[in-house]
């Protein structure tokens, strides 16, 4: 859990969260985000809101796209949308998917997993909905937007 943002700091708060010792020169390294320091001075406050937990980092493929091939003019389509990369965080995931853009016609198998099913059922040439990932780990949380299209073609 991040130190806190403000306020005073113990040195016992600092080993907690980071292992190192209880000596500010044991904090000499590289990396200021994760409470290490190149060079310089170091004191209690630099270590404000510092966690050794990594940034929470998720890429989803922009789009995902399915097709329907019929013999009518109204059919129903679906589409999976592809493997996101994560970084960082805890390492356990949440998920939560919301639309974000008409036309509000997609239905959704679950809006709590990593890659779920997009479905249709309509009477037109297909349409794109942007739907918001929202990924959450620990105290983190980061969302994509990703455009799902939808398309039907007669056959």
């Amino acid at each position: 859990m991040p130190l806190p943002p403000s306020g005073q700091i113990s040195m016992a708060q600092i080993h907690a969260e980071f292992g190192r010792g209880y000596n500010l020169n044991a904090y000499r390294g590289t990396s200021h985000s994760t409470g290490t320091f190149p060079s310089g001075q170091i004191s209690f406050a630099d270590f404000h809101g510092k966690s050794n937990i990594p940034p929470l980092v998720v890429t989803y493929p922009p789009t995902a796209d399915g097709q329907f091939y019929g013999y009518d003019y109204c059919g129903g389509t679906n589409t999976q949308v592809g493997q996101p990369t994560i970084t960082g965080g805890t390492g356990v995931y949440s998920y939560s998917w919301t639309r974000i853009s008409a036309p509000a016609g997609m239905i959704i198998s679950q809006n709590d997993v990593q890659r779920p099913y997009f479905s249709a059922y309509y009477c037109n040439d297909g349409f794109v909905e942007t739907w918001r990932v929202t990924v959450t780990s620990g105290s983190q949380s980061v969302y994509n937007d990703v455009s799902i299209l939808l398309s039907y073609f007669m056959i």
